[in-house]
C-alpha cells in the first residue's frame, strides 16, 4: 500500500455505511494482494485495516464470520514479523476482528514467534495458567 492510499483511507469520515466500509476493506485486500512486503508496507496496510475496522465498529453491524476470517488471514500474510511494533499492530487488527477468527493463524505460529509477553495487554491471556 502506498502512502497516498494509506492517507486516503485514514482520512475517510469516521462514520460510513457498513457497505462502504466492507467495500474499502475488500479493495484494500485486493489491491495489496501479494505485493512485496517490507516493514513500511506492512505498517501502512495494518494501520489502514485498523482504521477501516474502527469505522466498521461504528456501524454497529458486525462483518460476517467469513469476511472476518479472510481479513484475519490477510493481516497475518501482511505482518512483518521483525518488530514489537509490527506485532502490536497485528494484535490491534485481530482485536477488532475477534481472536476466534484468527485462531487458525495463531495456532500455526511457532513458539519463537509467540511469546507470553505479547499477550500481557490483551483481553485474554492464554498463558495465565502456565506462569
Amino acid at each position: 500500500m502506498n502512502e497516498d492510499e494509506h492517507e486516503r483511507i485514514c482520512s475517510l469520515p469516521d462514520y460510513l455505511p457498513a457497505s462502504a466500509v466492507e467495500e474499502e476493506l475488500m479493495r484494500s485486500m485486493a489491491s495489496e494482494g501479494r505485493a512485496p512486503l517490507d516493514e513500511a508496507a506492512s505498517e501502512r496496510i495494518l494501520d489502514a485495516l485498523f482504521e477501516l475496522l474502527m469505522r466498521q465498529y461504528h456501524t454497529w453491524q458486525p462483518l460476517p464470520y467469513e469476511r472476518r476470517s479472510q481479513l484475519a488471514a490477510f493481516a497475518f500474510r501482511r505482518w512483518h514479523r521483525g518488530t514489537e511494533e509490527a506485532t502490536d499492530r497485528l494484535w490491534s487488527v485481530l482485536d477488532m476482528l475477534g481472536f476466534e477468527e484468527a485462531s487458525q493463524e495463531l495456532s500455526s505460529l511457532d513458539q519463537a514467534t509467540i511469546r507470553a509477553d505479547m499477550f500481557e495487554d490483551m483481553p485474554f491471556d492464554p498463558y495465565a495458567d502456565m506462569r
